[in-house]
């Protein structure tokens, strides 16, 4: 009898450390750094980077995850193209803490010559990409028509 019952008490600690240990995973693989894209089409702003009105392509990063994300660069694939555009963002890297935003504006009509000079016809079908300094990647696919 004595033997049953030092088998269940072995039995229920080992069940009880698993259940902890898988507890304690699953709670640290939440806590992540995660960044919502956005890319905005031809919108009419003004820009205090230079003075300009737009219209402007607006992209926008925002971390709604539970740990701070630092981005670092950002940049357009194309597709059909063997090259990336990288968006030009003087106020990158940016710490980004839970619920912060980063809002980048860029040329529209520069961004088109750019496109352009790719060789791939339109419309563009593109993928903004914020790059973080942990290589980690945040993408959005948009589509830009003339």
């Amino acid at each position: 009898m004595e033997s049953i019952t030092a088998i269940v008490a072995v039995y229920g600690a080992l069940l009880s450390t698993v259940a902890i240990v898988w507890q304690i995973v699953a709670w640290r693989s939440r806590v992540v750094g995660r960044v919502k894209v956005s890319v905005r089409d031809n919108m009419m702003t003004y820009s205090q980077l230079d003075g300009e009105e737009g219209p402007f392509i607006v992209f926008e990063a925002v971390n709604d995850g539970e740990k701070p994300v630092r981005l670092s660069t950002l940049w357009v694939t194309v597709k059909g193209a063997q090259k990336a555009l990288f968006v030009k963002c003087e106020r990158l890297p940016v710490n980004l803490s839970e619920g912060d935003e980063f809002t980048q504006l860029s040329d529209r009509a520069g961004f088109m010559k750019a496109l352009r000079d790719l060789g791939v016809s339109s419309p563009w079908r593109c993928t903004a990409v914020f790059c973080s300094s942990t290589k980690r990647e945040y993408s959005k696919k948009f589509e830009l028509k003339p």
